[in-house]
């Protein structure tokens, strides 16, 4: 394991049986493991996974890993660690047309005004776009070009919320 990270004989043999049982699976066919919010995950889980990244190049396994960078109470070490044996892919922001089919698939009459306002409005972030529509849906609206004027007026609730929750588990110094 890194050299930043020194582990006991005894968690070793963990991760290496861990390791094996992984390798003995891929033998039979190949392995995808996929690991979702690693910002949350505990130390144990982590520790496991920079192992086998470390150690699965020749491996039939693709190991892939989702995080929010800089999350609070992530630990950073580790998933450094990790990142620095893996391929960084950082998705873009939604298109317009990717927006428009999410618009639509929220508010089935939304019409192409509505979509392209929510679309810049959020600046094709998923997260943002999606806590807008459900806003908006809540309320009742049907995505018409008359609602369009107002989406960047529009103070979502849920958002601030969201934001609002991050920021509590921040230190004052970030937050200042």
């Amino acid at each position: 394991l890194h050299d930043a990270l020194p582990i006991s004989e005894g968690l070793f043999a963990r991760l290496y049986g861990l390791y094996w049982l992984t390798a003995n699976l891929a033998s039979r066919e190949p392995l995808v493991l996929i690991a979702d919010d690693l910002h949350w995950a505990d130390t144990a889980s982590l520790r496991w996974l920079v192992f086998l990244a470390e150690r699965i190049e020749d491996l039939p396994v693709l190991l892939v890993g989702a995080t929010r960078p800089a999350e609070p109470g992530a630990d950073l070490t580790l998933l450094d660690v990790l990142a620095g044996s893996a391929e960084i892919v950082r998705p873009a922001p939604l298109s317009a047309g990717a927006a428009a089919v999410l618009v639509r698939a929220r508010l089935p009459d939304a019409v192409e005004q509505f979509s392209a306002a929510c679309h810049e409005a959020t600046g094709g972030n998923a997260f943002l776009l999606g806590e807008l529509l459900e806003e908006l849906a809540d309320q009742g609206a049907a995505g018409t070009a008359a609602e369009s004027m107002g989406i960047f007026e529009f103070d979502s609730e849920r958002v601030g919320h969201a934001v609002r929750r991050r920021l509590r588990l921040m230190s004052d110094e970030a937050t200042a």
